[in-house]
């Protein structure tokens, strides 16, 4: 086993489920070394209330309410102390509407916070310490070691589009969590980017990249020019680049040897999906 917990949380890469919640319990994704787990989630209409699902409905069904899986890893965190870092990514499906924007950062942490131990979970305010703008901090303090994030949760807020609206809200939503007194909030928040092949680190310091087989050549070959950008900034404090739909074995192998930190796939138990020999952390 590699030393990897002498590492920092941007010097490695991790393996990641993609649509978690369509594989089981997520305690079980975890041991299976999915240190990387992400749920699509739906605002309720009237209530500061998050169903999981892949649509952008909002379901009222007790079984797929947030809630539940955010118990399910606080209990998985109790029976397990000493764990890795565990990496949530909360896609967003649905917003109610651009009226509630401005409600939303405090909506989320405080959904969260009812149902997940905050003392858990390292914020963006960790990161900043005294520095003022994500970026910049995290160049300047860097990230802790592994070892040093034992028992620790990280919340990420995603999503590239929310279906409801035509207007990229999603986008809108994420600008506005990150610049609404971030060192008050408890989530990081990505930036899914078009133009792949420049990483524009602000506020928003996680980045996303989708795998696939573009069918016009032409959009195909441009899509792969981000390789290059992401290789030089494998390992770097200010950009954590998460692949995700990684579900063949060329796929993965690309991925791990371009430098992702988050590799998310569909087949998560295929013997190609994995890090390293006996090691949920490969360093980069």
């Amino acid at each position: 086993m590699n030393n990897y917990q002498d590492y920092s949380y941007n010097e490695v890469a991790f393996k990641a489920s993609h649509n978690s919640y369509d594989k089981g319990s997520l305690s079980e994704q975890i041991e299976k070394g999915c240190q990387g787990l992400e749920l699509d989630i739906a605002q309720s209409l009237t209530d500061n209330k998050w169903s999981v699902d892949h649509s952008d409905k909002y379901f009222i069904e007790d079984d797929k309410q947030l809630a539940k899986y955010l118990e399910e890893l606080e209990k998985w965190s109790f029976n397990n102390s000493g764990h890795d870092i565990v990496t949530v990514y909360l896609d967003l499906k649905k917003v109610v509407d651009r009226s509630r924007t401005s409600q939303f950062p405090q909506q989320i942490d405080q959904y969260i916070r009812n149902h997940f131990p905050e003392n858990k979970i390292y914020q963006p305010k960790d990161l900043m310490q005294n520095k003022w703008g994500l970026a910049y901090a995290a160049r300047e303090n860097g990230w802790p070691k592994l070892k040093d994030l034992e028992n620790r949760f990280i919340f990420c807020l995603t999503g590239d589009d929310i279906k409801n609206l035509k207007l990229d809200l999603a986008q809108e939503v994420k600008r506005h969590y990150v610049n609404t007194k971030l060192r008050e909030r408890i989530c990081f928040a990505d930036d899914r980017k078009r133009k792949l092949h420049k990483i524009f680190p602000g506020q928003r310091i996680y980045f996303n990249y989708n795998f696939r087989e573009h069918p016009d050549p032409r959009i195909r070959e441009r899509e792969e020019n981000w390789t290059d950008a992401i290789k030089m900034r494998a390992g770097q404090r200010d950009a954590i680049t998460r692949g995700f739909g990684i579900n063949k074995e060329e796929f993965w192998n690309k991925a791990l040897e371009t430098g992702f930190n988050v590799l998310a796939t569909d087949e998560i138990d295929e013997s190609w999906a994995k890090i390293a020999d006996n090691s949920p952390f490969k360093i980069l």
